[in-house]
């Protein structure tokens, strides 16, 4: 079953980015980070909703998709304009 992470929690963006990114993803993202109880459920439900391969080694294509689609989201531009509706 697909779950909904909570609106991409900044743990599952650095969990998923450091998964595609590294070598090593649990000594880019420190043991303790790693193995907490948040670290556990994050690779769980990245397993669980195919964007990591089961040993974590790699992004899956959805992963890979993901992570595209975050990075590709354009920083919010502060826009100033009359008051009112």
């Amino acid at each position: 079953m697909i779950q909904r992470a909570p609106r991409a929690a900044p743990i599952f963006i650095n969990f998923m980015l450091a998964i595609h990114t590294r070598v090593d993803p649990a000594e880019a993202l420190g043991l303790d980070h790693w193995n907490s109880p948040g670290g556990h459920e994050v690779r769980a439900w990245l397993v669980q909703n195919d964007l990591a391969t089961p040993d974590l080694s790699r992004a899956t294509l959805k992963g890979r998709t993901w992570i595209k689609m975050v990075c590709s989201t354009p920083l919010p531009v502060p826009h100033w304009g009359p008051p009112g509706p």
